[in-house]
């Protein structure tokens, strides 16, 4: 079997690094400027000015997108008590825009709570409050006090604070030296060196999650809580409790070791393996069903409701005969079946919708318009110079607008398509169920159509109309098959960045890799995946850079009762020369991406 992917992630490599520090650390900054001038007739002079700027990060709050994953999941049910949690981060300089001490070190970690601690209430609920009662320093719970900046940060502005014990918190939090080991920068190149994705930040945890338990995980801030190498806890007796501010929260339990990524991908619903409902005993019906239609409520423009068939543009099977196109309604593409007395609003369906969709948008409808209007009046002027051939030739037909062209292309691929029109019924994509689909070319020409129809010419200028049609089809040529899958699981929320590589057979049975045509989130839980192709086999992956960090193949005593990695011990029994870094934490630590593969029966 030869397989030649065409995904550059297949031979992508990922470069760990120490860190990422930002050019220009939050903070007050101040630019002198000076303008001397002299001349022979001026006397010389000088214009001094000064102006002050502010370069600030976030320090008590992170927006969702500043997050680009955690690990494990959240709500995940997986086993995952090998696993050190972690966060990966969107911006790679994040955890050095501030410190933990006067030094270095990173100001964000990651602990882990038990269930057990939150009943016995060693850690307490995390509680909204506002940056004005965080300026005073308190004793109870025992907290620092903070400096603010009012063109920074108002008094209203709320904040998630955690107060946790003072003898757990000593357990879970690292040292500042182990704050940096625990973060590093991921880097992912091709085999030439060049980046294929972000760079991206990760802060790891010290702490094995509990086998069969629930766990609780905060990215915390440790911005200036260290001091001479440790975190101060002032006069903090064992009981007391620490004040901390919690950037983002996650829970998971390890309860089934299915739920991880490669049993949520193996234990997925593969039957029946295409988008259909269940089979029905009538043939007529039956004819209807194995199609991928969904009888459903319709409602007439006379005002009567009724019941007819539709079938999204995903369809089980070969795909029908073409329609003469274009047309003036979408009434000219209702079809009637006389056998079961149901009307089929699949292709005028699609229609309607094309046209809603392009009304939707104010510049491509203009844009579409202006065009057609433009062609409209070259053809008259090139009528009337028939007429008058002395007079100066008509201007040449304008080409489709480029951007008009990228609208139709990404329209043609279903973009802009609601999850309703895909999956009309929920029985069709059940949860954690994967089915293989073909586009219909069909439908989506009727959807195209549609959007086309905007500004049609009528009466004498409809053959104008047609060219212009054609017109589009050139510019937004059609892949002689597209076909591809929807997935439904809380592996697509719970793993973000999932790669997908497609198959299809060759001459002599060949299997032969595919183009990716698209790959998109549909709904929060649904991947839908497009390719070139008639694709036979998928392989789901995760990104070669989406790597997760278990230390328990290595050797060593470094794991305690409660779980805490003594990465002291861990890193002696990883050492390999004088020098250890972040990064050699990070490679030494990580796991292999898993690769699980589906072949369309």
């Amino acid at each position: 079997m030869n397989l030649e992917p065409l995904d550059e992630a297949r031979t992508a490599r990922v470069m760990f690094l120490d860190y990422h520090r930002p050019a220009m650390p939050p903070g007050l900054y101040t630019m002198d400027v000076q303008q001397d001038v002299s001349g022979p007739r001026i006397a010389a002079d000088s214009f001094p000015t000064q102006w002050q700027f502010t370069v600030a990060g976030d320090r008590f709050t992170l927006r969702p997108s500043d997050v680009y994953a955690v690990f494990p999941p959240d709500g995940s049910l997986g086993d995952h008590s090998d696993v050190l949690p972690h966060a990966v981060l969107t911006r790679s300089t994040m955890p050095w825009e501030y410190r933990a001490d006067g030094a270095s070190a990173p100001w964000l970690a990651v602990l882990l709570f038990t269930e057990d601690e939150q009943r016995t209430q060693a850690y307490r609920e995390p509680a909204i409050t506002t940056l004005g009662q965080l300026i005073p320093a308190t004793s109870a719970p025992q907290w620092p006090g903070l400096d603010l900046d009012p063109a920074e940060h108002q008094d209203s502005d709320k904040v998630t604070v955690l107060d946790v014990q003072q003898r757990l918190l000593a357990t879970l939090l690292p040292s500042a030296a182990e704050v940096s080991l625990l973060t590093h920068v991921r880097r992912a190149e091709d085999t030439d060196g060049n980046l294929i994705d972000d760079e991206r930040s990760v802060v790891l945890g010290r702490r094995l999650p509990r086998s069969g338990g629930i766990s609780v995980v905060h990215l915390v801030s440790v911005e200036s809580r260290y001091h001479d190498g440790s975190f101060d806890f002032g006069t903090a007796a064992p009981d007391d409790y620490i004040r901390l501010i919690s950037l983002k929260s996650w829970r998971f339990a390890c309860a089934d070791p299915a739920g991880d990524f490669t049993g949520l991908l193996t234990g997925l619903d593969r039957t029946p393996a295409a988008l259909r409902l269940p089979p029905a005993e009538d043939p007529e019906a039956e004819r209807h069903l194995a199609a991928g239609s969904v009888p459903l409520p319709h409602h007439l423009r006379p005002g009567r409701s009724t019941v007819s068939w539709y079938r999204g543009p995903l369809i089980p099977c070969d795909p029908p005969d073409e329609l003469d196109l274009p047309v003036q309604s979408s009434a000219e593409l209702i079809r009637y079946d006389p056998t079961l007395g149901l009307f089929d609003a699949s292709y005028a369906t699609a229609w309607e919708l094309g046209r809603l969709l392009a009304l939707r948008s104010q510049q491509l409808s203009a844009s579409l318009y202006a065009w057609k209007r433009a062609n409209a009046q070259a053809v008259r002027s090139a009528e009337a110079n028939l007429l008058h051939p002395a007079w100066a030739p008509p201007d040449p037909v304008a080409a489709l607008p480029p951007d008009v062209a990228a609208w139709f292309g990404d329209l043609r691929l279903l973009r802009g398509v609601p999850l309703r029109y895909l999956v009309p019924d929920e029985r069709l994509l059940p949860p954690e169920s994967i089915r293989f689909v073909r586009v219909d070319p069909v439908w989506a020409d009727c959807l195209l159509d549609g959007a086309f129809s905007l500004g049609r010419l009528t009466g004498r200028l409809k053959p104008v109309d047609r060219e212009q049609k054609s017109t589009l089809v050139d510019a937004v040529p059609a892949h002689p098959v597209v076909s591809g899958f929807l997935l439904r699981s809380s592996l697509v929320s719970g793993w973000p960045g999932l790669l997908v590589d497609g198959y299809d057979t060759g001459p002599g049975g060949q299997i032969r890799g595919v183009e990716t045509l698209r790959r998109d989130l549909v709904a929060p839980d649904v991947l839908l995946c497009l390719f070139a192709g008639d694709v036979v086999r998928v392989e789901i992956h995760q990104r070669p850079e989406a790597l997760h960090f278990g230390p328990a193949e290595l050797p060593g005593d470094w794991r305690g009762a409660d779980g805490v990695v003594d990465l002291d011990a861990l890193v002696g029994a990883l050492r390999t020369g004088p020098a250890f870094t972040s990064a050699d934490f990070a490679a030494r630590t990580v796991e292999g991406v898993p690769r699980v593969t589906f072949v369309r029966s």
